[in-house]
């Protein structure tokens, strides 16, 4: 009789883990997130003006656009040459779009008749990342280079940047606006003597005519993207998620895995949603992440695919998220079925990586760590793959050709995944 037991445990061990392997890696139908489109180019963005029109906007100046809530999506002409990174209805006929037209030209143009026709109507030096308004013709956006703001709606002026500040050079990577006079702006800022890294939190109170810092310190070295849902309360993107509930100046680090985490939405709040993989963490996986409370986070949608960089829903049910190869989930559930982040643990530690920063080489070392061998792929911060090698113990790079900024290094073996940052300078 025991040793049936033994066996009949054993076998519901088994079983067990079985049903724990399903459930960690649901496909999109099984978690209610179902493929409306695919394509061979990338989308940055997307939102909806009412229950029934959308643009979703992405590279090579592709624009997308619903009217019947995201169930079909039909190509838009455009008439110039730009990557779309961000876009808002001014009202219910004008929408302000922006993004770059190369690494170091940015573009915003504009549109009186619903994407019928644009016109633009700014272009600057260095790529427009994310953009704001006040009101129809208070506007806001940010590049890599510091804040633009126009009064009337067309002509675009610095008011903050990175030359004026402490800062030898640095990016901003998104911007919130929290109401007609407030508006929040964040990214990172290098100072190169000596070399200090910080996170930055920039807020104006006057529609952006100036801007404070409210963080800016090198304990959170950048913030990729910001969701002000009020003056108080902002989620932060930093590979993981922050939030803070007196203005962004204490921080709280939220209990999710960093998987690179894009874009936040909680227009439904207690209930938000955030999605990853983006190009500032290249790690060959979509991730879906929900939130009930607006403090802790369950997986929806985890396995490999194309990284997703923004999501956005209508209601409580009805919502999007789109991506790289011009990939559209859509849910009319909230998503379905929750992942326990706990599946997802990464067991690889103690690697030490040094000097860091460095403007010559650095040394990857195994020795103390629970692995001796790996696969190194490094990627400059916009997610273009720069080199790749598999290396025993320890290695040492050169990288004294490399442009300065900011690196990813990611780390795999034995199917177990790490990602961490280098500065070069």
């Amino acid at each position: 009789m025991y040793h049936l037991s033994a066996i009949q445990n054993f076998h519901m061990k088994r079983l067990l883990i079985f049903i724990i392997l399903c459930f960690t890696y649901l496909p999109f139908s099984y978690s209610q997130w179902y493929i409306k489109h695919q394509g061979d180019k990338n989308l940055h963005v997307v939102k909806f003006l009412n229950d029934t029109l959308g643009f979703a906007m992405g590279d090579n100046s592709l624009i997308l656009k619903t009217t019947d809530t995201g169930e079909t999506w039909t190509i838009c002409d455009f008439p110039d040459q730009i990557d779309f990174r961000d876009y808002q209805y001014i009202n219910d006929t004008t929408i302000v779009a922006c993004g770059q037209y190369t690494d170091d030209f940015g573009l915003i143009y504009k549109s009186s008749d619903l994407g019928n026709s644009w016109e633009c109507i700014h272009y600057e030096s260095g790529p427009i990342l994310s953009l704001g308004y006040f009101d129809s013709l208070n506007h806001v956006a940010v590049n890599r280079n510091g804040i633009i703001m126009t009064n009337d709606g067309s002509n675009y002026n610095f008011v903050w940047d990175f030359y004026q500040s402490e800062f030898n050079w640095g990016d901003l990577f998104s911007i919130s606006v929290v109401n007609d006079s407030i508006a929040y702006a964040c990214g990172w800022g290098v100072i190169n003597q000596p070399l200090d890294i910080h996170g930055i939190i920039l807020k104006t109170y006057d529609k952006g005519e100036t801007w404070d810092y409210v963080y800016n310190e090198p304990d959170i070295s950048c913030f990729y993207y910001v969701y002000a849902l009020n003056e108080d309360t902002l989620f932060l993107s930093t590979g993981g998620i922050h939030s803070s509930t007196d203005g962004g100046q204490t921080l709280y680090s939220m209990n999710v895995y960093n998987l690179g985490y894009r874009s936040i939405d909680f227009s439904n709040y207690p209930v938000g949603y955030a999605v990853g993989g983006s190009e500032y963490m290249p790690i060959n996986e979509i991730s879906i992440i929900k939130s009930t409370d607006g403090n802790n986070w369950d997986i929806q949608v985890y396995e490999e695919g194309y990284p997703l960089e923004s999501v956005y829903f209508i209601n409580q049910d009805v919502g999007f998220a789109v991506g790289w190869n011009e990939m559209i989930l859509k849910t009319t559930t909230g998503g379905g079925i929750i992942v326990n982040n706990q599946s997802h643990n990464v067991s690889i530690q103690r690697i030490k990586i040094f000097p860091n920063p460095t403007n010559d080489y650095f040394i990857i070392d195994l020795t103390d760590s629970n692995i001796n061998n790996a696969n190194i792929d490094i990627f400059d911060i916009s997610g273009k793959p720069i080199f790749s090698k598999y290396i025993y113990n320890t290695n040492k790079f050169i990288v004294d050709g490399f442009p300065m900024g900011i690196y990813l290094i990611k780390i795999t073996s034995n199917n177990n995944v790490t990602t961490e940052k280098i500065v070069i300078y």
